[in-house]
């Protein structure tokens, strides 16, 4: 998604300023589903290591669900293609669920 955020900074008086900043990436997210079982350590150790691969902007699990990882990238460095990939260099068989 690219266009405006605005960022809530703190400004001299009590009420915060805000300041609005184009931004310069396209992000988006994809959901994987993951045939092994990993317990919390192991997919703690995924997402640490998923979070390093070029364009990941952020990974995340719910416990209720650990299959499923949604992983936010910037689609500029990275594509869904090459996470999956990733995910089958780590010895997993994963696939594409949702967009």
């Amino acid at each position: 998604m690219r266009g405006k955020t605005t960022l809530l900074c703190d400004g001299p008086s009590s009420y915060p300023a805000r300041k609005e900043i184009m931004m310069d990436t396209r992000l988006n997210e994809v959901i994987l589903h993951i045939d092994e079982g990993l317990d919390e350590d192991a997919l703690h150790r995924l997402e640490d290591g998923i979070r390093q691969d070029a364009g990941v902007v952020s990974v995340g699990h719910n416990p209720e669900k650990p299959h499923i990882l949604m992983v936010v990238y910037d689609s500029d460095s990275t594509h869904a293609s090459s996470l999956l990939h990733s995910f089958k260099e780590r010895g997993l068989h994963a696939q594409v669920v949702g967009m």
